[in-house]
């Protein structure tokens, strides 16, 4: 009835949006017939969201749509990094208070990063130029992630992110630290909550990360990734009564995992 309605379209291109992550996972979960539907749904999204930003380029929250259109499709389609940069960057210059824009700008090079780590898996580039191209979209992910910080000092998605740049660097402290910051920003983050005790564990420092996967799980009493590794600190620190209760609760919540079974026997063993 009305096809140059701003809003209409903005609202169809996140329903043509969530039809494609709904495809997607159906495609990551094996079911190669869903590519087809996720590819004409993201499609869809990104023609209704590019209307929408023509008919009012003045409105920030349709770039950022447009731009987590992009974003979604960055595995996939060559060059969506750019229109996802572009799109944010457009938004960040409509709102220049808002620290949400280079947060996502930033998250971006963040993915960057990690798909030039799986084109050198993959061998689709040498390590020689990954190593120049990774640096820059870490550097890159730094500086929006500083400026949201700036905007905000206490916005957690922004400190959180900022911190996964230091993983993706190796620097763990670095990335304790700032994970930290986003715990006090957002404590009832559940996600922060298991990052950080992900970093504490890899450090090897059980004592902290078996306090934030219990932080976790009070959060989300179901939540089987930090019951995985709360099992795995038990484990290593010799108590494996308490390891079983977590891995038998894991496996009443995911009874088809072999995986969960095989520990299960084990530790019984």
């Amino acid at each position: 009835l009305d096809p140059e309605n701003d809003r209409y379209l903005i609202n169809k291109a996140q329903a043509y949006l969530a039809m494609a992550q709904q495809s997607l996972n159906k495609v990551l979960a094996g079911d190669a017939a869903s590519q087809g539907a996720f590819q004409s749904n993201l499609n869809a999204a990104i023609d209704s969201a590019r209307r929408a930003v023509t008919i009012n380029p003045n409105d920030s929250g349709y770039w950022l749509t447009l731009g987590s259109i992009y974003e979604t499709a960055i595995p996939f389609i060559g060059g969506a990094d750019g229109f996802a940069a572009a799109s944010y960057a457009e938004a960040t210059g409509r709102e220049p208070l808002n620290p949400v824009p280079p947060t996502l700008l930033g998250r971006v090079y963040l993915t960057l990063a990690d798909l030039i780590d799986l084109q050198v898996r993959q061998e689709t580039i040498t390590a020689k130029d990954a190593d120049a191209l990774k640096k820059t979209a870490l550097e890159n992910a730094k500086k929006n992630f500083e400026k949201a910080i700036g905007l905000k000092p206490d916005y957690a998605a922004a400190l959180f992110l900022f911190a996964q740049v230091f993983v993706r660097e190796g620097n763990i402290d670095e990335a304790i630290s700032r994970g930290a910051q986003a715990a006090l920003s957002a404590p009832r983050d559940v996600g922060v909550a298991f990052f950080l005790g992900f970093l504490f564990y890899q450090k090897s420092d059980l004592q902290n990360a078996e306090r934030e996967f219990q932080r976790a799980i009070e959060l989300n009493p179901n939540y089987s990734n930090a019951m995985y590794f709360l099992g795995l600190v038990y484990d290593r620190t010799d108590r494996k009564k308490a390891a079983l209760e977590q891995f038998r609760r894991i496996f009443e919540l995911n009874p088809e995992n072999e995986e969960i079974r095989k520990i299960i026997e084990n530790l019984d063993a």
